[in-house]
């Protein structure tokens, strides 16, 4: 059992409301772990109404009850434990007590952390008390407290005997107010040091929070290795969880497995609050503080903290890439990247950075670092996968906001984005990332249908000529080409411009997921199931990937995965028109109307204009007796006119309406975009166009091979649905 992800998925699942509870871990991979998670909650929900019997004291979910229990045994503290002889009680947590002691042996103090006594009999705590002193005992490293033994009491109590040292933890150094600069950075640099030695080690620790470090006279060490956790998580209705969600990554939040990467975020998210004295996300609930980790972009820490160098700022905010693959990717990187910095100081004679990008993700390198390591490549430098002299940081800094409301897809939030990108290019003419950026969000406006095609589409090539002409290394200005090449349906030059971005840079999430839309279109599903495999591998919550993961899916039929892939992005991105329109037209194919009706009308509210969107709710309102409804939106479509998206949803109405001569005439003389053409080749409400012989003839004429043309997916999408009996 992967106890690990059980704790995680607890934890998320506590703040959720219990309405959205069962989808939550019906959408969880392993369902083992959501079998036990149910389990958990059970006996959370007895203890939260009174009604805490024995029966809940054998249960694994045992310590908030631990907490209140232990609370008695105030007034009966332990004059030894084994050998050692009490000094005094140092804290109490959920789990355990410390306490400062003395070794009579070694004549030396000693911090003993002495399991609750409420706990000792349950095997789960028990092996995880366990397995922190056997991963801490093994790491012999300065900034890693030193495990020195583990034993028993005579009463049967396990307890762990650590290195004592005077000091205090960082969350009460922060208290008093955010810190110098110098001791914030010195600090992040001890404790990626200490994380490095772990990661070697294959330990991941899991829970890097200032609580969980000690400031000394010799350094910042880091606590708790392995049980911190089973506490604070369920502990979650006085707040104390909400202290640790703050600082879980994306991916743990999720409540899957995790690497070390996950420990990289969150000390990412402590150098955040050293500088500038607050997190980067401060929800106010539990599932609002996940949304955030999980999708919203934190304001930039220049802003917070203006004398933090553009050096430091940049690598902070990496550590708090969504993707893990976007942060350092190890620990030593981090370090090396915090010490390099820290020697440069950020001056005017330094404004001339070196800039990596990786998707979203950025490394800086100041020139100095090669002097600093003897000539010899720096971490950084050797996962750089594009390089450019950058002017103007602030730039950079417009770049990014944009590249933030760009991943939104919203119609504000992609207007907001071409008006920062706009600003860069205004405030450095030749940075070629922002104009990249721009040809990629004026080809989401055409696919969103929030601007006509043909106006978006020719404000795309410009900027992506643009953006090769200023630099032709540059791997995603060629990935925004092969977007537009896609979009304006030349798929052989679209191809050509992929191959040369992968070439460039195979780590772009980004570019395998555009990539895997050309295949997509190009009938070459199961290749385009790898690009999409490859995306995630790269960034696994990118939430574009996730939902055309099931798409994918749907035209390979295999409905029932699709429509699980589906679900799961819409835990990632709630707002995710693509996922509700798909599901919805799932559930319509299968005569289940009632089912479809709110998902249509969800994808409808966020994006009326995506293809399939209006006719399909058309169809469904019609088939539930509300045609007048039905009418209403027929109209909205005929009131389109030349419009091209308009158009192409007239022709789809028609389709959907068994009219195939008439839709096939609109298409015919359509420009048709890559949401359109992968519609037509998959969407369960075109099962009738498809096996219309007109299908294979406008295969032809868009330079597709009709021979790859999907077959039976009506049919195979109904036997999917046998055991779904239809409503109305």
């Amino acid at each position: 059992m992967n106890w690990t992800s059980i704790e995680d998925l607890f934890i998320i699942a506590l703040e959720t409301p219990p309405e959205r509870i069962d989808a939550l871990l019906d959408s969880h991979p392993d369902p083992a772990v959501s079998a036990e998670v149910r389990r958990l909650l059970a006996h959370h929900a007895k203890l939260s109404s009174n009604d805490a019997g024995a029966g809940f004291l054998q249960s694994l979910d045992r310590t908030r009850a631990s907490a209140l229990i232990d609370a008695s045994d105030e007034a009966s503290e332990p004059d030894r434990i084994g050998r050692y002889e009490i000094v005094s009680k140092l804290g109490r947590g959920a789990t355990s007590v410390v306490y400062l002691a003395r070794d009579p042996t070694l004549g030396r103090e000693v911090a003993i952390k002495l399991l609750s006594q409420s706990l000792s009999s349950d095997p789960s705590a028990i092996r995880r008390f366990s397995e922190e002193a056997r991963a801490a005992s093994g790491l012999d490293h300065p900034n890693i407290i030193a495990i020195y033994e583990i034993g028993r009491t005579d009463d049967d109590r396990l307890f762990i005997t650590m290195a004592y040292h005077p000091g205090e933890t960082l969350r009460e150094r922060i208290a008093r107010g955010r810190l110098e600069i110098a001791d914030a950075i010195r600090v992040g640099i001890e404790i990626a040091e200490g994380l490095a030695a772990a990661h070697a080690s294959g330990i991941v620790h899991r829970d890097i929070k200032p609580e969980n470090i000690l400031l000394t006279n010799r350094g910042a060490r880091i606590l708790d290795f392995g049980i911190a956790k089973i506490g604070a998580q369920t502990l979650t209705k006085t707040g104390a969880a909400l202290g640790t969600a703050a600082y879980m990554s994306p991916e743990q939040t999720r409540g899957v497995g995790v690497d070390h990467r996950s420990d990289i975020w969150s000390l990412g998210v402590v150098l955040y609050e050293m500088v500038s004295g607050v997190r980067p996300f401060r929800g106010e609930s539990g599932e609002a503080l996940v949304y955030q980790v999980r999708h919203d972009a934190p304001e930039p820490i220049g802003a917070l903290c203006p004398a933090l160098s553009a050096a430091h700022a940049m690598t902070m905010m990496r550590c708090l890439e969504k993707g893990s693959a976007l942060r350092h990717q190890s620990a030593a990187d981090l370090a090396a990247d915090l010490r390099a910095h820290r020697v440069s100081r950020w001056s005017p004679s330094l404004r001339r950075t070196r800039i990596a990008v990786t998707g979203a993700g950025v490394v800086v390198a100041i020139a100095i670092f090669a002097a600093l390591n003897n000539g010899s490549p720096t971490p950084v430098e050797r996962t750089q996968q594009t390089k450019r002299t950058i002017q103007d940081v602030e730039a950079y800094d417009l770049y990014l906001r944009g590249t933030h409301n760009w991943n939104q897809r919203t119609q504000d939030r992609l207007q907001s984005a071409i008006t920062l990108f706009e600003k860069a290019i205004e405030r450095d003419p030749q940075f070629a990332l922002p104009h990249a950026a721009l040809a990629n969000t004026y080809i989401n406006m055409s696919n969103y249908g929030y601007m006509r095609s043909d106006e978006a589409l020719a404000r795309a090539m410009s900027a992506a000529t643009r953006a090769i002409e200023l630099d032709p290394s540059l791997a995603e200005a060629h990935a925004s080409l092969g977007f537009l090449l896609a979009s304006s349906m030349s798929f052989a030059k679209s191809e050509v411009s992929f191959q040369r971005a992968l070439q460039l840079n195979p780590a772009s999430a980004s570019t395998h997921h555009f990539y895997s839309l050309l295949l997509m279109v190009e009938l070459r599903t199961d290749e385009a199931m790898e690009a999409n495999k490859r995306a995630l591998a790269l960034d696994p919550l990118l939430p574009v990937a996730n939902t055309n993961r099931g798409i994918i899916l749907a035209q390979q039929n295999k409905f029932d995965s699709a429509r699980l892939e589906l679900r799961r992005s819409l835990e990632i991105a709630t707002r995710n028109p693509f996922a509700h329109y798909w599901l919805g037209a799932m559930e319509a194919s299968s005569g289940r109307w009632a089912e479809a009706l709110p998902l249509l009308e969800e994808a409808h509210r966020e994006t009326p204009t995506l293809p399939g969107v209006r006719p399909a709710l058309a169809h469904t309102l019609r088939r539930l007796d509300r045609s007048t409804d039905a009418d209403s939106i027929v109209r909205l479509l005929e009131r389109g006119g030349t419009d091209p998206r308009s158009r192409i949803n007239v022709a789809l109405n028609e389709a959907m309406s068994g009219h195939m001569d008439s839709a096939f005439a609109i298409l015919g003389k359509a420009r048709l975009d890559v949401p359109t053409l992968i519609g037509l080749h998959a969407d369960p409400m075109l099962s009738g166009l498809r096996a219309s012989p007109g299908y294979p003839r406008l295969l032809a004429r868009l330079g597709l091979n009709p021979k790859l043309a999907p077959a039976g997916s009506a049919r195979r999408l109904e036997a999917s649905n046998a055991s779904q009996p239809a409503r109305r």
